[in-house]
Protein backbone atom coordinates (compact mmCIF):
# COMPACT_ATOMS: atom_id res chain seq x y z
CA UNK A 1 0.00 0.00 0.00
CA UNK A 2 3.16 2.57 0.96
CA UNK A 3 4.42 2.15 -2.73
CA UNK A 4 1.13 2.54 -4.64
CA UNK A 5 0.56 6.00 -2.01
CA UNK A 6 4.19 6.87 -3.73
CA UNK A 7 3.23 6.22 -7.19
CA UNK A 8 -0.49 7.92 -6.39
CA UNK A 9 1.35 11.21 -5.18
CA UNK A 10 3.73 11.14 -8.10
CA UNK A 11 1.08 11.41 -10.57
CA UNK A 12 -1.37 13.44 -8.72
CA UNK A 13 -0.90 16.51 -10.23
CA UNK A 14 -0.07 14.96 -13.85
CA UNK A 15 -1.95 16.76 -17.10
CA UNK A 16 -2.30 13.57 -19.62
CA UNK A 17 -3.21 14.22 -23.19
CA UNK A 18 -5.53 11.80 -24.90
CA UNK A 19 -5.97 12.10 -29.09
CA UNK A 20 -9.73 11.92 -30.04
CA UNK A 21 -10.83 12.09 -33.81
CA UNK A 22 -12.11 15.99 -33.09
CA UNK A 23 -8.76 16.76 -31.24
CA UNK A 24 -6.25 16.59 -28.61
CA UNK A 25 -7.64 16.92 -24.59
CA UNK A 26 -5.82 17.70 -21.50
CA UNK A 27 -7.42 15.94 -18.07
CA UNK A 28 -6.05 16.00 -14.62
CA UNK A 29 -5.10 12.75 -12.84
CA UNK A 30 -6.46 12.07 -9.23
CA UNK A 31 -6.73 9.88 -6.46
CA UNK A 32 -10.03 8.04 -5.36
CA UNK A 33 -11.71 9.49 -1.61
CA UNK A 34 -12.06 6.28 -0.42
CA UNK A 35 -9.10 3.27 -1.57
CA UNK A 36 -6.53 6.48 -2.76
CA UNK A 37 -6.44 5.06 -6.41
CA UNK A 38 -5.19 6.44 -9.10
CA UNK A 39 -7.80 7.79 -12.01
CA UNK A 40 -7.84 10.39 -14.95
CA UNK A 41 -10.54 13.19 -15.46
CA UNK A 42 -11.79 14.86 -18.61
CA UNK A 43 -13.90 16.88 -17.64
CA UNK A 44 -15.78 19.28 -19.96
CA UNK A 45 -15.32 18.05 -23.84
CA UNK A 46 -17.77 19.36 -25.80
CA UNK A 47 -19.44 16.57 -27.51
CA UNK A 48 -21.98 18.91 -29.77
CA UNK A 49 -21.56 22.72 -31.30
CA UNK A 50 -22.77 25.25 -28.94
CA UNK A 51 -26.72 25.61 -29.37
CA UNK A 52 -27.07 28.97 -29.63
CA UNK A 53 -28.39 31.68 -32.56
CA UNK A 54 -29.58 29.46 -35.62
CA UNK A 55 -28.88 26.37 -33.52
CA UNK A 56 -31.62 27.17 -30.57
CA UNK A 57 -34.53 24.80 -30.58
CA UNK A 58 -32.69 22.07 -33.02
CA UNK A 59 -31.33 18.95 -32.94
CA UNK A 60 -27.92 19.01 -31.84
CA UNK A 61 -25.01 19.31 -34.47
CA UNK A 62 -21.51 17.08 -33.92
CA UNK A 63 -18.50 19.37 -32.77
CA UNK A 64 -16.07 19.92 -35.20
CA UNK A 65 -12.65 19.49 -34.69
CA UNK A 66 -10.42 22.22 -32.33
CA UNK A 67 -6.69 23.34 -33.06
CA UNK A 68 -4.38 22.49 -30.52
CA UNK A 69 -5.17 20.85 -27.03
CA UNK A 70 -8.36 21.50 -25.51
CA UNK A 71 -8.23 21.98 -21.46
CA UNK A 72 -10.79 19.53 -20.03
CA UNK A 73 -9.66 20.22 -16.50
CA UNK A 74 -12.91 21.25 -14.98
CA UNK A 75 -16.83 21.40 -15.10
CA UNK A 76 -18.10 23.52 -17.80
CA UNK A 77 -21.11 25.61 -17.37
CA UNK A 78 -24.59 24.35 -16.76
CA UNK A 79 -27.33 24.46 -19.19
CA UNK A 80 -30.00 27.15 -18.82
CA UNK A 81 -32.38 26.44 -16.30
CA UNK A 82 -35.42 27.57 -13.59
CA UNK A 83 -33.35 27.78 -10.81
CA UNK A 84 -30.44 29.81 -12.26
CA UNK A 85 -27.45 28.45 -10.77
CA UNK A 86 -24.43 30.84 -11.31
CA UNK A 87 -22.39 30.80 -15.02
CA UNK A 88 -25.21 28.73 -16.87
CA UNK A 89 -25.10 29.11 -20.37
CA UNK A 90 -26.85 28.16 -23.55
CA UNK A 91 -23.26 26.83 -24.68
CA UNK A 92 -23.52 23.57 -22.25
CA UNK A 93 -23.06 20.22 -24.45
CA UNK A 94 -20.54 18.97 -22.81
CA UNK A 95 -19.25 15.39 -21.80
CA UNK A 96 -17.10 14.17 -18.64
CA UNK A 97 -14.79 11.21 -18.53
CA UNK A 98 -13.24 9.47 -15.91
CA UNK A 99 -10.83 6.48 -16.07
CA UNK A 100 -8.82 4.14 -14.31
CA UNK A 101 -6.54 3.57 -17.01
CA UNK A 102 -5.82 5.17 -20.12
CA UNK A 103 -5.38 3.73 -23.50
CA UNK A 104 -6.75 0.08 -22.18
CA UNK A 105 -9.65 0.06 -24.60
CA UNK A 106 -11.26 -2.94 -22.77
CA UNK A 107 -12.92 -1.49 -19.36
CA UNK A 108 -16.71 -1.42 -19.39
CA UNK A 109 -18.22 1.60 -19.29
CA UNK A 110 -21.30 3.53 -17.31
CA UNK A 111 -22.81 6.50 -18.72
CA UNK A 112 -24.81 8.16 -16.35
CA UNK A 113 -27.53 10.78 -17.39
CA UNK A 114 -28.32 13.23 -14.41
CA UNK A 115 -31.53 13.80 -12.36
CA UNK A 116 -33.91 17.16 -12.56
CA UNK A 117 -37.62 17.23 -13.80
CA UNK A 118 -36.14 17.78 -17.21
CA UNK A 119 -35.94 21.62 -15.68
CA UNK A 120 -32.56 21.33 -13.71
CA UNK A 121 -29.42 19.76 -12.91
CA UNK A 122 -26.24 18.92 -14.06
CA UNK A 123 -23.61 16.98 -14.37
CA UNK A 124 -20.69 17.91 -12.25
CA UNK A 125 -18.44 16.29 -9.86
CA UNK A 126 -19.81 17.61 -7.47
CA UNK A 127 -23.11 15.98 -7.39
CA UNK A 128 -21.57 13.19 -9.56
CA UNK A 129 -18.22 12.26 -8.00
CA UNK A 130 -17.28 9.05 -9.10
CA UNK A 131 -14.60 8.00 -7.13
CA UNK A 132 -16.47 4.79 -5.66
CA UNK A 133 -17.23 3.70 -8.77
CA UNK A 134 -14.02 3.97 -10.25
CA UNK A 135 -12.69 1.92 -7.47
CA UNK A 136 -14.25 -1.39 -9.23
CA UNK A 137 -12.72 -0.64 -12.33
CA UNK A 138 -14.98 0.95 -14.76
CA UNK A 139 -15.03 4.03 -17.13
CA UNK A 140 -17.76 6.65 -15.68
CA UNK A 141 -19.26 9.16 -17.81
CA UNK A 142 -21.65 11.97 -17.28
CA UNK A 143 -22.87 15.03 -19.85
CA UNK A 144 -24.59 17.84 -19.78
CA UNK A 145 -27.91 18.19 -22.01
CA UNK A 146 -30.41 20.85 -22.50
CA UNK A 147 -33.59 21.39 -20.10
CA UNK A 148 -36.71 23.04 -19.59
CA UNK A 149 -37.69 25.49 -22.19
CA UNK A 150 -34.56 25.22 -24.11
CA UNK A 151 -34.41 21.25 -24.48
CA UNK A 152 -38.36 20.53 -24.83
CA UNK A 153 -40.54 23.40 -25.90
CA UNK A 154 -42.47 22.35 -29.18
CA UNK A 155 -44.54 23.87 -31.65
CA UNK A 156 -45.96 20.51 -32.49
CA UNK A 157 -44.63 20.27 -35.82
CA UNK A 158 -41.59 20.61 -37.85
CA UNK A 159 -40.49 23.97 -37.04
CA UNK A 160 -39.11 22.78 -33.47
CA UNK A 161 -40.55 19.46 -32.61
CA UNK A 162 -39.15 19.59 -29.23
CA UNK A 163 -37.14 16.78 -27.25
CA UNK A 164 -33.76 18.59 -27.93
CA UNK A 165 -32.87 17.09 -24.41
CA UNK A 166 -33.12 13.75 -25.58
CA UNK A 167 -31.59 14.33 -29.23
CA UNK A 168 -28.64 15.80 -26.80
CA UNK A 169 -28.44 12.43 -24.68
CA UNK A 170 -28.43 9.95 -28.07
CA UNK A 171 -25.44 12.80 -29.37
CA UNK A 172 -23.57 12.15 -26.36
CA UNK A 173 -24.34 8.54 -26.66
CA UNK A 174 -22.67 8.35 -30.09
CA UNK A 175 -19.68 10.43 -28.66
CA UNK A 176 -19.23 7.53 -26.45
CA UNK A 177 -18.90 4.84 -29.49
CA UNK A 178 -16.78 7.14 -31.25
CA UNK A 179 -14.42 7.94 -28.51
CA UNK A 180 -14.62 6.11 -25.24
CA UNK A 181 -11.97 3.96 -26.73
CA UNK A 182 -9.00 6.41 -26.73
CA UNK A 183 -10.33 6.64 -22.70
CA UNK A 184 -9.57 2.76 -21.86
CA UNK A 185 -13.38 2.32 -22.41
CA UNK A 186 -14.98 -0.72 -24.14
CA UNK A 187 -17.98 0.71 -26.55
CA UNK A 188 -19.56 -2.58 -26.81
CA UNK A 189 -19.89 -2.48 -22.98
CA UNK A 190 -21.50 0.16 -22.30
CA UNK A 191 -24.32 0.47 -19.66
CA UNK A 192 -26.58 3.43 -19.54
CA UNK A 193 -27.85 4.63 -15.79
CA UNK A 194 -29.70 7.45 -14.68
CA UNK A 195 -32.02 8.22 -11.98
CA UNK A 196 -35.60 10.07 -12.00
CA UNK A 197 -35.58 12.23 -14.95
CA UNK A 198 -32.35 10.64 -15.99
CA UNK A 199 -33.91 7.14 -15.62
CA UNK A 200 -37.05 8.55 -18.07
CA UNK A 201 -34.97 9.62 -20.31
CA UNK A 202 -33.07 5.96 -20.80
CA UNK A 203 -36.59 4.69 -20.87
CA UNK A 204 -37.50 6.89 -23.93
CA UNK A 205 -34.02 6.27 -25.56
CA UNK A 206 -34.42 2.12 -24.82
CA UNK A 207 -37.58 2.52 -27.09
CA UNK A 208 -36.14 4.70 -30.22
CA UNK A 209 -34.42 3.68 -33.07
CA UNK A 210 -32.31 6.24 -32.61
CA UNK A 211 -30.55 5.16 -30.00
CA UNK A 212 -30.16 1.51 -31.44
CA UNK A 213 -26.93 -0.07 -30.39
CA UNK A 214 -25.43 2.71 -27.95
CA UNK A 215 -25.66 0.17 -24.99
CA UNK A 216 -26.10 -2.92 -23.94
CA UNK A 217 -27.58 -2.73 -20.37
CA UNK A 218 -29.27 -0.04 -18.22
CA UNK A 219 -29.88 1.02 -15.14
CA UNK A 220 -33.34 2.71 -14.06
CA UNK A 221 -33.60 4.33 -10.78
CA UNK A 222 -36.87 6.07 -9.24
CA UNK A 223 -38.44 6.57 -13.10
CA UNK A 224 -39.19 5.41 -16.47
CA UNK A 225 -41.21 7.02 -19.28
CA UNK A 226 -44.49 5.79 -18.01
CA UNK A 227 -44.48 8.07 -15.17
CA UNK A 228 -46.74 11.04 -15.46
CA UNK A 229 -44.15 13.97 -15.16
CA UNK A 230 -41.65 12.07 -17.82
CA UNK A 231 -44.24 13.64 -20.75
CA UNK A 232 -44.64 17.11 -21.29
CA UNK A 233 -47.78 19.23 -20.38
CA UNK A 234 -49.65 21.52 -21.69
CA UNK A 235 -47.43 22.18 -25.50
CA UNK A 236 -50.21 23.81 -26.81
CA UNK A 237 -51.02 26.18 -23.72
CA UNK A 238 -47.13 26.52 -23.45
CA UNK A 239 -47.32 27.81 -27.28
CA UNK A 240 -50.00 30.38 -26.98
CA UNK A 241 -48.35 31.54 -23.99
CA UNK A 242 -45.11 32.48 -25.60
CA UNK A 243 -46.82 34.06 -28.28
CA UNK A 244 -48.87 36.13 -26.05
CA UNK A 245 -45.14 37.12 -24.44
CA UNK A 246 -43.50 37.96 -27.45
CA UNK A 247 -46.32 39.74 -28.53
CA UNK A 248 -46.46 37.66 -31.98
CA UNK A 249 -49.68 37.23 -33.72
CA UNK A 250 -48.62 34.17 -36.04
CA UNK A 251 -50.34 30.51 -37.26
CA UNK A 252 -47.07 30.33 -38.69
CA UNK A 253 -44.60 28.18 -36.15
CA UNK A 254 -41.45 28.43 -38.19
CA UNK A 255 -42.18 32.84 -38.22
CA UNK A 256 -42.44 32.29 -34.47
CA UNK A 257 -39.53 30.17 -34.02
CA UNK A 258 -37.26 32.32 -36.41
CA UNK A 259 -38.33 34.94 -33.66
CA UNK A 260 -37.39 33.20 -30.51
CA UNK A 261 -34.19 32.38 -32.19
CA UNK A 262 -33.30 36.10 -32.41
CA UNK A 263 -34.60 36.69 -28.63
CA UNK A 264 -32.09 37.04 -25.83
CA UNK A 265 -32.15 34.04 -23.86
CA UNK A 266 -33.09 35.82 -20.35
CA UNK A 267 -36.27 36.94 -22.20
CA UNK A 268 -37.27 33.64 -22.71
CA UNK A 269 -36.16 32.40 -19.34
CA UNK A 270 -38.71 34.78 -17.95
CA UNK A 271 -41.24 33.57 -20.08
CA UNK A 272 -40.11 30.25 -19.00
CA UNK A 273 -40.39 31.16 -15.17
CA UNK A 274 -44.02 32.69 -15.67
CA UNK A 275 -45.32 29.16 -17.21
CA UNK A 276 -44.06 27.11 -14.83
CA UNK A 277 -45.48 29.40 -12.01
CA UNK A 278 -48.85 29.07 -13.73
CA UNK A 279 -48.15 24.79 -14.10
CA UNK A 280 -46.48 23.56 -11.93
CA UNK A 281 -47.48 21.15 -9.77
CA UNK A 282 -48.44 21.63 -6.14
CA UNK A 283 -45.20 23.43 -5.66
CA UNK A 284 -43.24 20.39 -6.72
CA UNK A 285 -39.54 21.74 -7.52
CA UNK A 286 -39.39 22.13 -11.72
CA UNK A 287 -41.89 22.90 -13.69
CA UNK A 288 -43.10 19.60 -15.45
CA UNK A 289 -44.29 21.83 -18.05
CA UNK A 290 -41.41 21.30 -20.59
CA UNK A 291 -40.48 17.88 -20.89
CA UNK A 292 -40.41 14.93 -23.88
CA UNK A 293 -43.26 15.08 -25.82
CA UNK A 294 -44.57 12.89 -28.66
CA UNK A 295 -42.66 13.29 -31.74
CA UNK A 296 -42.53 10.09 -34.51
CA UNK A 297 -39.36 7.98 -34.17
CA UNK A 298 -38.36 9.82 -30.95
CA UNK A 299 -41.14 9.24 -28.54
CA UNK A 300 -43.93 6.75 -28.88
CA UNK A 301 -47.54 7.69 -28.88
CA UNK A 302 -48.04 5.16 -26.54
CA UNK A 303 -45.12 4.32 -24.62
CA UNK A 304 -46.68 1.78 -22.46
CA UNK A 305 -47.88 -0.41 -24.99
CA UNK A 306 -44.59 -0.11 -26.97
CA UNK A 307 -43.13 -1.68 -23.63
CA UNK A 308 -45.98 -4.53 -23.12
CA UNK A 309 -45.49 -5.34 -26.94
CA UNK A 310 -41.69 -5.74 -26.65
CA UNK A 311 -40.84 -2.12 -28.95
CA UNK A 312 -37.68 -1.91 -27.14
CA UNK A 313 -34.43 -2.96 -27.49
CA UNK A 314 -34.25 -5.74 -24.95
CA UNK A 315 -31.42 -5.92 -22.76
CA UNK A 316 -30.39 -6.58 -19.21
CA UNK A 317 -32.09 -3.89 -16.83
CA UNK A 318 -32.02 -3.07 -13.16
CA UNK A 319 -34.90 -0.83 -12.39
CA UNK A 320 -36.27 -0.04 -9.04
CA UNK A 321 -37.51 2.67 -6.36
CA UNK A 322 -36.60 3.68 -3.08
CA UNK A 323 -39.35 2.59 -0.19
CA UNK A 324 -41.15 6.09 0.33
CA UNK A 325 -40.52 8.15 -3.10
CA UNK A 326 -43.22 10.53 -1.49
CA UNK A 327 -40.78 12.18 0.85
CA UNK A 328 -39.78 15.18 -2.20
CA UNK A 329 -38.41 18.30 -1.84
CA UNK A 330 -41.02 21.28 -2.92
CA UNK A 331 -40.66 25.41 -2.96
CA UNK A 332 -43.74 25.61 -0.19
CA UNK A 333 -43.54 24.54 3.24
CA UNK A 334 -45.18 21.94 4.17
CA UNK A 335 -48.75 23.05 5.62
CA UNK A 336 -49.08 24.79 2.19
CA UNK A 337 -48.50 22.29 -0.16
CA UNK A 338 -50.49 19.98 2.02
CA UNK A 339 -53.38 22.52 1.59
CA UNK A 340 -52.70 23.11 -2.14
CA UNK A 341 -53.01 19.54 -2.69
CA UNK A 342 -56.40 19.27 -0.60
CA UNK A 343 -57.90 21.44 -3.34
CA UNK A 344 -56.14 19.11 -6.47
CA UNK A 345 -58.64 17.23 -8.10
CA UNK A 346 -59.09 14.89 -9.71
CA UNK A 347 -56.42 12.57 -7.93
CA UNK A 348 -56.89 10.16 -10.55
CA UNK A 349 -54.46 10.17 -13.33
CA UNK A 350 -55.66 12.13 -16.61
CA UNK A 351 -54.01 8.84 -18.59
CA UNK A 352 -56.51 6.86 -16.96
CA UNK A 353 -59.54 7.65 -19.03
CA UNK A 354 -60.96 10.18 -21.46
CA UNK A 355 -64.61 9.33 -19.82
CA UNK A 356 -65.38 12.21 -17.15
CA UNK A 357 -67.63 9.94 -15.72
CA UNK A 358 -65.17 7.47 -14.92
CA UNK A 359 -62.55 9.78 -13.86
CA UNK A 360 -64.16 11.22 -11.34
CA UNK A 361 -65.16 7.58 -9.78
CA UNK A 362 -62.35 6.71 -9.97
CA UNK A 363 -61.53 10.10 -7.74
CA UNK A 364 -63.76 8.93 -5.58
CA UNK A 365 -62.04 5.12 -4.77
CA UNK A 366 -58.66 6.63 -4.59
CA UNK A 367 -59.38 9.51 -2.07
CA UNK A 368 -61.16 7.15 0.09
CA UNK A 369 -58.47 4.33 -0.39
CA UNK A 370 -55.84 6.63 0.67
CA UNK A 371 -57.43 9.52 2.83
CA UNK A 372 -60.42 8.36 4.02
CA UNK A 373 -62.99 10.95 5.35
CA UNK A 374 -60.30 12.89 6.80
CA UNK A 375 -59.44 16.04 5.13
CA UNK A 376 -55.78 15.49 2.97
CA UNK A 377 -54.05 18.63 4.86
CA UNK A 378 -54.12 16.88 8.22
CA UNK A 379 -52.62 13.30 6.86
CA UNK A 380 -48.88 14.52 5.48
CA UNK A 381 -48.04 10.61 5.59
CA UNK A 382 -50.65 9.57 3.20
CA UNK A 383 -49.92 12.11 0.91
CA UNK A 384 -46.43 10.79 0.95
CA UNK A 385 -47.61 7.38 0.36
CA UNK A 386 -50.12 9.07 -2.93
CA UNK A 387 -47.04 10.92 -4.59
CA UNK A 388 -44.61 8.04 -4.31
CA UNK A 389 -47.21 5.33 -5.43
CA UNK A 390 -49.00 7.86 -8.16
CA UNK A 391 -45.48 9.55 -9.71
CA UNK A 392 -42.75 6.71 -9.00
CA UNK A 393 -44.15 3.58 -7.88
CA UNK A 394 -46.79 2.56 -9.88
CA UNK A 395 -45.41 3.10 -13.18
CA UNK A 396 -42.27 1.60 -12.19
CA UNK A 397 -44.03 -1.43 -11.80
CA UNK A 398 -45.97 -1.65 -14.61
CA UNK A 399 -42.59 -0.72 -16.49
CA UNK A 400 -41.00 -3.76 -14.64
CA UNK A 401 -44.04 -6.40 -15.74
CA UNK A 402 -43.66 -5.14 -19.27
CA UNK A 403 -40.09 -5.03 -19.97
CA UNK A 404 -39.90 -8.93 -17.45
CA UNK A 405 -41.50 -10.76 -20.37
CA UNK A 406 -38.96 -10.05 -22.94
CA UNK A 407 -35.26 -9.30 -20.86
CA UNK A 408 -33.90 -10.11 -17.67
CA UNK A 409 -34.80 -7.48 -15.13
CA UNK A 410 -33.42 -7.10 -11.63
CA UNK A 411 -35.92 -5.45 -9.43
CA UNK A 412 -34.97 -3.74 -6.44
CA UNK A 413 -36.81 -1.19 -3.84
CA UNK A 414 -33.82 1.15 -1.82
CA UNK A 415 -35.15 0.65 1.95
CA UNK A 416 -31.71 1.65 3.95
CA UNK A 417 -32.38 5.20 5.98
CA UNK A 418 -28.81 6.38 6.78
CA UNK A 419 -27.40 9.59 6.90
CA UNK A 420 -25.81 9.93 3.52
CA UNK A 421 -29.49 10.34 1.77
CA UNK A 422 -29.60 13.83 3.97
CA UNK A 423 -33.52 12.93 4.73
CA UNK A 424 -33.13 16.48 7.14
CA UNK A 425 -33.75 18.19 3.85
CA UNK A 426 -37.11 17.04 2.88
CA UNK A 427 -40.03 19.16 2.97
CA UNK A 428 -42.64 16.25 3.89
CA UNK A 429 -42.18 14.51 7.02
CA UNK A 430 -42.29 10.73 6.59
CA UNK A 431 -40.75 7.90 7.32
CA UNK A 432 -38.54 5.40 4.94
CA UNK A 433 -36.49 6.68 1.75
CA UNK A 434 -37.34 9.94 -0.12
CA UNK A 435 -37.14 10.09 -3.77
CA UNK A 436 -33.33 10.73 -4.69
CA UNK A 437 -31.92 9.69 -1.41
CA UNK A 438 -30.30 6.38 -2.67
CA UNK A 439 -27.88 8.80 -5.12
CA UNK A 440 -25.04 8.86 -2.19
CA UNK A 441 -24.57 5.45 -2.21
CA UNK A 442 -23.43 5.54 -5.48
CA UNK A 443 -21.61 8.66 -5.71
CA UNK A 444 -19.49 11.42 -3.76
CA UNK A 445 -21.63 13.71 -3.16
CA UNK A 446 -21.39 15.96 0.20
CA UNK A 447 -18.10 15.23 2.44
CA UNK A 448 -19.68 17.68 4.71
CA UNK A 449 -22.38 15.04 5.91
CA UNK A 450 -21.36 12.41 8.79
CA UNK A 451 -21.53 8.89 7.78
CA UNK A 452 -21.62 5.21 9.84
CA UNK A 453 -20.74 1.99 9.49
CA UNK A 454 -23.48 0.66 8.19
CA UNK A 455 -23.76 3.68 5.81
CA UNK A 456 -20.26 2.89 4.06
CA UNK A 457 -21.24 -0.96 4.01
CA UNK A 458 -24.37 0.24 2.31
CA UNK A 459 -22.31 1.96 0.01
CA UNK A 460 -19.86 -0.37 -0.93
CA UNK A 461 -23.03 -3.17 -1.33
CA UNK A 462 -24.96 -0.79 -3.92
CA UNK A 463 -21.47 0.03 -5.53
CA UNK A 464 -20.74 -3.40 -6.34
CA UNK A 465 -23.81 -4.64 -7.46
CA UNK A 466 -24.17 -1.98 -9.93
CA UNK A 467 -20.57 -2.23 -11.51
CA UNK A 468 -20.82 -5.95 -11.56
CA UNK A 469 -24.00 -4.99 -13.31
CA UNK A 470 -22.13 -2.42 -15.55
CA UNK A 471 -19.21 -5.50 -16.36
CA UNK A 472 -21.19 -8.49 -16.19
CA UNK A 473 -24.73 -7.60 -17.17
CA UNK A 474 -25.26 -9.38 -13.93
CA UNK A 475 -25.76 -8.15 -10.36
CA UNK A 476 -24.59 -11.12 -8.30
CA UNK A 477 -22.22 -13.00 -10.51
CA UNK A 478 -20.93 -15.42 -7.64
CA UNK A 479 -20.90 -15.63 -3.90
CA UNK A 480 -19.53 -12.41 -2.71
CA UNK A 481 -19.42 -11.86 1.48
CA UNK A 482 -19.88 -8.30 1.26
CA UNK A 483 -23.41 -9.47 -0.84
CA UNK A 484 -23.91 -11.68 2.11
CA UNK A 485 -23.39 -14.11 -0.49
CA UNK A 486 -26.87 -13.35 -1.86
CA UNK A 487 -28.20 -14.24 -5.37
CA UNK A 488 -30.30 -11.28 -6.71
CA UNK A 489 -33.04 -12.98 -8.11
CA UNK A 490 -35.06 -11.70 -12.42
CA UNK A 491 -38.34 -10.48 -11.57
CA UNK A 492 -40.82 -13.70 -13.56
CA UNK A 493 -42.55 -12.69 -15.95
CA UNK A 494 -46.10 -12.35 -14.57
CA UNK A 495 -47.67 -10.87 -11.38
CA UNK A 496 -45.63 -12.34 -8.35
CA UNK A 497 -42.50 -10.39 -9.06
CA UNK A 498 -39.26 -10.90 -6.87
CA UNK A 499 -37.36 -8.02 -5.87
CA UNK A 500 -33.74 -7.16 -3.33
CA UNK A 501 -34.66 -5.49 -0.62
CA UNK A 502 -31.50 -3.16 -0.23
CA UNK A 503 -31.35 -2.50 3.88
CA UNK A 504 -29.44 -2.99 6.48
CA UNK A 505 -29.41 -6.37 5.31
CA UNK A 506 -30.01 -7.45 2.00
CA UNK A 507 -32.71 -9.66 1.63
CA UNK A 508 -34.94 -11.29 -1.52
CA UNK A 509 -38.55 -10.44 -1.22
CA UNK A 510 -41.71 -10.58 -3.54
CA UNK A 511 -44.13 -7.63 -4.77
CA UNK A 512 -43.73 -4.55 -2.82
CA UNK A 513 -46.32 -1.93 -1.84
CA UNK A 514 -48.55 -5.27 -2.82
CA UNK A 515 -51.96 -3.55 -1.47
CA UNK A 516 -51.49 -0.17 -3.28
CA UNK A 517 -50.40 -2.06 -6.60
CA UNK A 518 -53.44 -4.18 -6.24
CA UNK A 519 -55.76 -1.72 -5.86
CA UNK A 520 -54.43 -0.03 -8.79
CA UNK A 521 -54.68 -2.90 -11.01
CA UNK A 522 -58.25 -2.97 -9.69
CA UNK A 523 -58.54 0.86 -11.03
CA UNK A 524 -57.30 0.23 -14.45
CA UNK A 525 -58.85 -2.80 -15.01
CA UNK A 526 -62.38 -1.11 -13.65
CA UNK A 527 -61.60 2.34 -15.01
CA UNK A 528 -58.87 2.43 -17.66
CA UNK A 529 -58.92 2.86 -21.38
CA UNK A 530 -56.06 1.86 -23.30
CA UNK A 531 -53.50 2.52 -24.85
CA UNK A 532 -51.84 4.90 -21.91
CA UNK A 533 -49.57 7.11 -22.52
CA UNK A 534 -48.20 7.20 -19.43
CA UNK A 535 -49.50 4.87 -16.52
Amino acid sequence: MACINVIAKRQIGEHPVVSIPNGKVRGTTQVTVGQKKVYHAFRGIPYAEPPIGERRFKAPVKKSRWVGTLNATEDKCECLQLRHPPGESEDCLYINVYTPRLHDGKIPVMVWIHAGGFSFGNSSYALYGPDYLLEETIVFVSFNYRLGFFGFFSTGDSACPGNFGLKDQIMALKWVQENIIHFGGDPEKVTVAGGSAGAASFSYLQQTELAKGLFRSGIMESGTSLCVWALGKHPEAAMYEVEQALNISTSNSTILIDEMRKIDYRVLQKIESDIATRFTFGGLKGSFVFGPVKEPGVVNQYSEQALSEGRFQRMPMIIGVNSNEGLIETNETVDQFLSKLGHLLPLAPKSLTKNITKLLEADTEIKNYYFGTSPIAEQPESVSKFIGDNIVNRPVRRTVLNQSKFVPVYYYKFSYVGLLGSPQNRSIPGEGVGHGEEIPYLFRTNDTVASSEADILTRARMVKMWTNFVKFGIPTPTKDDLLQNITWLTAPAGSDLFYLDIDTDLSIQRNPFEDAMNFWDRIYEEFGDPPYDTY
